[in-house]
Order: structure tokens, then C-alpha cells, then sequence
């Protein structure tokens, strides 16, 4: 039985094209950047939360990875596999169609690096302009809960 605390995951969120899902990456991305004691390690981030982006960050000791490109043609796999041979990433934030490559994308690499995925999909809402408010709030919940599974594995050690 693998070791709880040294269990590595992938939390993937998942839905349909132009839903929010790199928006809601991105606030991730704003708020690890905006703890000045993290360590960016590599970054693609830029001022537009529309724009696909690669985060490496360094949290407390363990390595996040947040990946926001939803595209078969750029190949999630070997981007993730570049990233978590380099930096031996701990967690890794990424999204995901609800079918086809970039979802086989994740499970190929969740199964040959023995991450566990938690899979989740940003809130369906259904009036355009309120999209930043709850892509900010999935965003939070996300990293919230990270965090406070971060430090209930801590209390195991």
C-alpha cells in the first residue's frame, strides 16, 4: 500500500470548450503567485486570463504544476511529462475536454507516474456575465482544499 504522504495528484478539471476552465486556472495561478514566500520555478502566466499558460511553483517544499492548454495538437502528455521529469511535481492543476485526447492525456500520465486524479469541473452557470465571479470562487475551493489536504497529510507524519 502506498505511502499516504507521499501520494502525488492531479486535480483535473473538466468541461466543454470556452467554459472558464483556464480562468479558473489562472485565478489559481494569481493567488500561489501572490504569496511572495512561493518560488515560481517556470512560467507562461501573463495578464490575460483568456490565454493558455504553464505554471511551475514551489509551495512549502512541494512542487505544483498548473497547465492550462486544452489541445491535442500541443500534446498535454509530454508537456506534463516534461515538467514532472524536471521538476518532480508533487500536484498538478490542469484541464481537460470532457472526452477525447486531452482527457486520455491525463490518465496516460496519472497512470505512468502514479498520480491519483481527482476530477472536477468548474461551476455551470448559466448567465455569461457572472463567469469571473464563480471561476474565482472554483478557483479558491480548489486551492482551499489543496491546502487543507496539504496540511492533513502533515498531521500523519
Amino acid at each position: 500500500m502506498k505511502n499516504i504522504v507521499n501520494m502525488k495528484y492531479i486535480i483535473a478539471l473538466y468541461n466543454n470548450t470556452d467554459n472558464g476552465k483556464t480562468q479558473t486556472l489562472w485565478h489559481i495561478a494569481k493567488l500561489l503567485i501572490s504569496d511572495n514566500s512561493n518560488t515560481i520555478k517556470f512560467s507562461t502566466l501573463s495578464e490575460n486570463p483568456q490565454l493558455d499558460f504553464s505554471l511551475v511553483i514551489e509551495v512549502d517544499g512541494e512542487i505544483i504544476l498548473i497547465e492550462s492548454t486544452v489541445d491535442s495538437s500541443k500534446n498535454n502528455y509530454t508537456k506534463m511529462r516534461k515538467f514532472n521529469l524536471e521538476y518532480n511535481v508533487n500536484y498538478v492543476f490542469c484541464a481537460t475536454h470532457t472526452s477525447g485526447q486531452t482527457l486520455l492525456d491525463v490518465n496516460r500520465f496519472a497512470n505512468e507516474y502514479g498520480f491519483k486524479t481527482i476530477w472536477t469541473s468548474n461551476y455551470q452557470i448559466d448567465e455569461d456575465n457572472n463567469y469571473d465571479f464563480f471561476n474565482k470562487l472554483k478557483a479558491k475551493h480548489l486551492l482551499q482544499s489543496m491546502m487543507r489536504y496539504r496540511l492533513s497529510k502533515a498531521k500523519l507524519c
